[in-house]
């Protein structure tokens, strides 16, 4: 009887090079978390108020009303 055999239902024998079910625990190592890096959310801080200023700026200058 070799790896690949597997029992047989309808004749109750055992058939040589059946595949073998895949109902096996496999323990692998879980893959490592990844590290946020530390100054991307700073610099996504930084780069949202420069566009917000531009963005006002930019507003003020093509409607040409003061503001409040």
């Amino acid at each position: 009887m070799g790896r690949n055999a597997q029992y047989s239902e309808t004749n109750g024998n055992i058939e040589e090079g059946a595949p073998v079910s895949d109902n096996v625990i496999k323990f692998r190592k879980p893959k490592p978390v990844k590290q946020p890096r530390p100054g991307q959310r700073k610099l996504i801080v930084i780069l949202a108020a420069v566009a917000a200023f531009l963005l006002m700026w930019g507003y003020f200058i093509l409607t040409g009303q003061p503001a409040p």
